[in-house]
């Protein structure tokens, strides 16, 4: 029925859910405590996955972003190659030119960033956007909510230590990947962007004037860099101006997409 609204979940299934919900958060936080290994949040990524099977019951791939047809696979590994070479050359030609960057990256290290990226993905874009539109439907301030969101936990993550431009850039990140994941549904394209700058930025040291920044400094040097600042809220500006235009447009066919079945 027209307007109203989700339907409630029996009290054993809403129990169900809210511990594999609890347990899914535990499966998404524990790598960030656990031991310095490369493979550390691959055991995440496979809580996170069952938590999110028992928590949306068959339809975990909607649930987690991961319904992807072939034509959407195929346009977010252009995405990715383009935004790799992009990320390259901001790292290279623009952060570079004030720190001293060496890279050390391997196959391990790589494959750390990837399941790290993944487990942001099903998580902050996915699952809680999901969470979140379907308590309160109101998908701009979602982008909005969570976008800050995705900033503030890597400002506890870090003690406080990041600085406002490098939030800003998170920020932004954060509103470009979830008006993606609003526009398809699917994490491909936010985690092709992620991915690719994840790609090059980590897995190596940098230094001011001989200096080893620590981890912190790192992102006010280069999240924080002005163009990598303005860069990123241009492109933040214009995905939430184009979902809003999308959205608007497409609003009878999305009321009716995102009405539950009365079935």
């Amino acid at each position: 029925m027209q307007g109203a609204g989700p339907p409630r979940l029996a009290r054993p299934a809403r129990l169900r859910r809210d511990l594999a919900l609890i347990v899914g958060a535990f499966g998404y936080a524990l790598p960030y405590f656990a031991p310095l290994v490369w493979w550390r949040f691959a055991p995440g990524t496979l809580v996170i996955l069952a938590a999110g099977h028992y928590a949306s019951g068959s339809d975990v791939r909607s649930f987690l972003g991961l319904r992807v047809g072939l034509r959407a696979l195929v346009g977010s590994l252009a995405v990715f190659f383009v935004a790799l070479a992009l990320s390259n050359y901001a790292l290279s030609e623009v952060v570079g030119t004030r720190i001293d960057i060496t890279r050390y990256q391997t196959r391990a290290s790589h494959a750390h960033q990837f399941f790290q990226v993944l487990n942001d993905e099903l998580v902050m874009r996915a699952a809680l956007l999901t969470l979140v539109l379907s308590a309160l439907p109101h998908p701009r301030f979602a982008i909005l909510a969570l976008a800050g969101t995705f900033a503030m936990l890597h400002a506890a993550l870090y003690r406080g230590e990041i600085h406002g431009p490098a939030l800003v850039t998170l920020f932004s990140f954060g509103v470009v990947a979830n008006a993606l994941f609003l526009a398809v549904r699917h994490i491909a394209f936010g985690l092709a962007l992620h991915y690719a700058w994840n790609f090059y930025r980590f897995g190596a040291s940098y230094r001011l004037d001989g200096r080893l920044l620590s981890d912190a400094e790192t992102f006010n040097y280069v999240e924080g860099n002005p163009w990598v600042v303005a860069g990123s809220a241009a492109l933040a500006i214009a995905a939430f101006g184009a979902y809003s235009a999308w959205a608007d447009a497409a609003a009878p066919h999305l009321a009716h997409r995102d009405q539950p079945d009365d079935e």
